[in-house]
């Protein structure tokens, strides 16, 4: 299979699966049918190909939410770079990402009640598409994507503010390129593009 083709797999593997868990979670939580000693995270774990595209293909076929969106937005390497761990781990705290869930990185926010919610995530975008932190040392990639799933519990254009600020910080600090849904670098009008689709997005679901 075309690597690129399995990249691609792999990063959207790990995005449906975690916008699926948040999605069941947070019917889990309204419901109040999970108590807290009965939660547990969840991780992700790919031994090969076939594994990744099983998962790919079961997870979807999910109907996580109904008038859903995803957004992402990637920051990767220059050419014949990479990103180190320990630096790529700065980075991320830096702009605001904790390592958790799924064994990727999470920006959150608390709620009104003080619960702590998950505006946007960050997955690796090489092979296995998560983070193996006993082994960060060792680790290295060509870049990230970061995403959200919208709506969630931050206004959405807030929300998106809040993951470009976090793209532009991870770039600027590792020098990398903030890419966007094109697959090329993201540039102003890319942004706006990406503005009018979420607004879009908002009439459409009030």
């Amino acid at each position: 299979m075309d690597p690129l083709r399995i990249i691609l797999v792999l990063i959207g593997a790990v995005i449906i699966a975690v916008i699926a868990f948040l999605g069941i979670r947070k019917r889990h939580t309204a419901n109040n049918s999970v108590q807290p000693s009965e939660r547990t995270e969840p991780t992700l774990s790919f031994e090969n190909e076939e594994d990744v595209l099983e998962s790919s293909a079961v997870t979807s076929d999910i109907e996580v939410e109904d008038h859903s969106e995803i957004v992402m937005l990637s920051v990767t390497a220059r050419d014949g770079a990479s990103f180190k761990g320990k630096e790529l781990i700065e980075a991320a705290e830096d702009a605001g990402l904790q390592y958790g869930a799924w064994n990727i990185f999470h920006y959150h926010i608390n709620d009104e009640d003080g619960q702590t919610k998950p505006v946007f995530s960050m997955a690796n975008i090489t092979e296995p598409g998560f983070f193996d932190i006993s082994k960060i040392t060792s680790f290295s990639t060509k870049g990230v994507t970061l995403f959200m799933q919208l709506p969630g519990p931050l206004a959405a254009m807030d929300a998106f503010d809040e993951m470009l600020s976090a793209g532009n910080t991870m770039a600027e600090r590792l020098d990398g390129v903030l890419i966007g849904e094109q697959h090329k670098e993201l540039t102003p009008d890319d942004i706006q593009h990406l503005k009018e689709r979420i607004l879009n997005f908002n009439i459409s679901v009030h």
